[in-house]
């Protein structure tokens, strides 16, 4: 993804997953502001079969503070199980 000058990159990788990811983490990450792409697997309406070899999420902002933030609310969402084969 493109990103202006003066703009903050950040790309987050998750490990390979099978199984999908849970509908409303899922819609929560790709409403975070920063978010500007994410990997196949983690768009709406994504199969199970789209996340084999994992998933990424571009985030870009003029503030890096707005960056860090959705970066962390990211990690928060793969610990609460955004990829559901995950949960105990």
């Amino acid at each position: 993804v493109p990103a202006p000058t003066g703009r903050h990159v950040v790309r987050v990788h998750f490990r390979p997953r099978a199984g999908g990811v849970d509908p409303s983490l899922g819609r929560v990450l790709r409403g975070l502001p920063t978010v500007v792409a994410v990997s196949t697997g983690l768009r709406a309406g994504a199969s199970a079969t789209d996340t084999p070899i994992g998933a990424e999420v571009v985030l870009s902002g003029a503030e890096p503070r707005a960056v860090e933030a959705d970066y962390r609310v990211l990690r928060a969402l793969e610990r609460e199980g955004l990829f559901p084969a995950d949960r105990p």
